[in-house]
């Protein structure tokens, strides 16, 4: 879709696997899109092969769950329980910020034990960062950020989303 024909949205949240932002920030995501805020739920995988569920189910649930709270939302093509901080995610997120043009972005922390989780943050972290430069011709992967202009959010936001050690808490946002 060429740049000029995407929606805006003033909030886009980021989450490793579908159902992490409905687990973290479902209530603030409500609040959000009630108070008139358009919202935009991006999972890096689909969450396959999902552990306690069969192919699809889990995507099938975030739509559900998506409906439900108000937001839209879309899925990057990560691979679930690999994904990595490389320049291409982080393109993938720059792109995605310059394109829909959000004032606050939100995150899940890399809190815990799942190197998604991990990983998510410093793609978000570095997504933002890259989204803001100019000048990408040149640059290798560059290409992806054409045509789109360089976007600052005004807040980046993060929550815990991931299992505490045994007997150590329990999972809180902070935000």
């Amino acid at each position: 879709m060429p740049p000029s024909l995407t929606p805006s949205y003033e909030v886009i949240a980021f989450g490793a696997h579908p159902d992490d932002l409905e687990a973290v920030m479902g209530g603030t995501a409500v609040k959000l899109a009630r108070s008139g805020l358009s919202v935009l739920f991006v999972d890096l995988c689909e969450g396959e092969p999902a552990r306690h569920a069969a192919r699809g189910e889990r995507h099938k649930q975030a739509a559900q769950a998506a409906k439900i709270l108000g937001v839209d939302r879309v899925t990057l093509p990560l691979q679930d329980r690999l994904i990595r901080d490389t320049v291409e995610a982080r393109l993938d997120v720059a792109r995605l910020l310059r394109l829909h043009r959000p004032r606050m972005v939100f995150a899940t922390s890399g809190a815990g034990v799942h190197p998604d989780h991990q990983a998510l943050t410093q793609i978000v972290i570095n997504g933002v960062f890259y989204a803001r430069l100019p000048k990408w011709d040149g640059v290798p992967g560059g290409e992806l950020l054409r045509d789109t202009p360089p976007h600052e959010i005004q807040r980046l936001f993060s929550a815990i989303a991931g299992w505490s050690p045994l007997g150590t808490g329990s999972i809180s946002p902070s935000v």
